[in-house]
């Protein structure tokens, strides 16, 4: 959240000449309704099912740069899916970051509290140290523009096979 995953996603696409897919769209494609709108009406439990379901569908999918939801990859089994169709990036942030760049930023069910700032800080305290586990490569993107971003990846990658 707030790290540019989207933004970065569809620049790298571009660069690979692949396509780029979010699976937030698929859920909301898929279920019918907006992110926000399924936590308020089904819950976070039945949002995280649905991301499990989008993973089975996405190992078909091939050239394709996915951006996914920060919280996909808390289950072992949605981060092993997601390895097996390809190496998983990590695009690092730091809280005070990541709330300056959602300032103003209405549609993030999980940080619509009093404090999204002290929210933010909770949930990469807890998230990090899984985020590290499972990333194939970090990129720290605090002050980094897309494109150099997007450089550091390609970078990564053609370092890396």
């Amino acid at each position: 959240m707030g790290s540019g995953k989207t933004e970065v996603g569809k620049r790298l696409a571009e660069k690979l000449g692949w396509n780029f897919i979010d699976t937030d769209d698929i859920i909301e494609k898929t279920d019918g309704r907006k992110i926000p709108e399924i936590f308020q009406i089904k819950g976070e439990k039945y949002f995280r099912k649905l991301e499990s379901q989008t993973i089975e569908t996405l190992q078909t999918y091939r050239n394709f740069v996915i951006s996914t939801g920060g919280g996909i990859v808390l289950k072992k089994e949605n981060a092993a899916g997601l390895k097996s169709v390809g190496p998983l990036v990590l695009l690092a942030v730091d809280p005070k970051t990541a709330f300056e760049r959602l300032a103003g930023v209405k549609n993030r069910p999980l940080i619509d509290v009093d404090d999204p700032e002290e929210k933010i800080r909770e949930i990469l305290e807890y998230r990090t140290p899984i985020y590290n586990a499972v990333a194939d490569y970090v990129i720290d993107t605090n002050n980094l523009s897309i494109d150099q971003v997007v450089y550091e990846i390609l970078e990564e990658l053609n370092s890396n096979g």
